[in-house]
């Protein structure tokens, strides 16, 4: 496989799965560490690290996001300034924008074991832990908790309080671990707060976006350090967009039926399968 293929196999991987809760930072690690694709690796490392090439990718689903939300993200801001200015903190856009701002306030955290993360993305045994951790979550999540409570998940986004939305933000930056699905802990942690599974989808999507911006802006900065190859910028964040289109989409169908636990197995008996072959 020739690097440009091997750059739109990882961007369509980073589209697909980092909205479906199977993690895309796993996947992409997962790709990235196989001896099969050593060679093409080894030829993104001439030009970024792998962690600022992911980056680069997520830069693509968040244009995705953009996008498809774009109606919705421009009147969450046009209200907040509204509500501001008329002094109504009691308006539905207003507490959906500051449901944001409280379940993003603890990835602030984050910087504080960057390192542990990088090193983990380079380890298949870290890699197939925290695919089986996910699985976990998620298959108990949805089998356990949710279906025997599904009746009573009737809350909106602007529902929750400060409590609860800071415990679906700690979800959100144990979600940086390759391995543990964003999209997926986000989205479990949302119904387990009584959620309905359409605003619990809608608010990880919400959520996904300062965080998306944050980690690319940090990239940004280091450009002027790196021997940058656009068209594998290009290229790499084009594939992720036009996949996470398609994914947003399945995922949207997703919350409808309330249906995650396939998800889960499958990066459970992933994890499991890693550990056997790999290790």
């Amino acid at each position: 496989m020739g690097i440009y293929w091997f750059i739109i196999f990882l961007g369509i991987v980073q589209g697909l799965t980092e909205f479906l809760p199977i993690s895309s930072s796993g996947h992409l690690a997962f790709f990235q560490n196989l001896e099969f694709f050593k060679t093409q690796t080894a030829e993104l490392e001439k030009h970024f690290t792998l962690l600022q090439f992911n980056v680069f990718l997520h830069f693509g689903t968040l244009i995705a996001v953009l996008v498809y939300w774009r109606k919705d993200i421009l009147d969450l801001i046009l209200g907040f300034f509204s509500s501001l200015k008329r002094k109504d903190y009691t308006e539905k856009r207003f507490k959906i924008s500051m449901s944001v701002f409280w379940g993003t306030l603890p990835v602030l955290a984050v910087p504080f074991y960057k390192d542990f993360v990088e090193q983990s993305a380079n380890s298949l045994y870290f890699i197939a832990f925290f695919f089986i951790v996910n699985g976990i979550f998620l298959s108990v999540t949805d089998l356990i908790i949710v279906k025997k409570n599904s009746e009573r998940n009737s809350r909106n986004i602007e529902d929750l309080k400060i409590p609860s939305l800071l415990i679906i933000g700690l979800f959100q930056i144990i979600a940086v671990f390759p391995g543990i699905s964003r999209s997926g802990s986000t989205i479990a942690s949302g119904l387990i707060m009584k959620m309905k599974g359409e605003e619990a989808i809608r608010y990880s999507f919400f959520l996904s976006i300062p965080v998306l911006i944050a980690a690319n802006l940090l990239e940004l900065s280091h450009l002027s350090t790196m021997k940058v190859q656009l068209d594998y910028l290009i290229l790499g964040m084009g594939s992720a967009f036009l996949a996470g289109m398609f994914s947003i989409r399945v995922l949207l169908w997703m919350g409808k039926k309330m249906i995650i636990y396939p998800f889960g197995f499958y990066t459970l008996l992933l994890g499991l399968w890693i550990l056997i072959v790999y290790l």
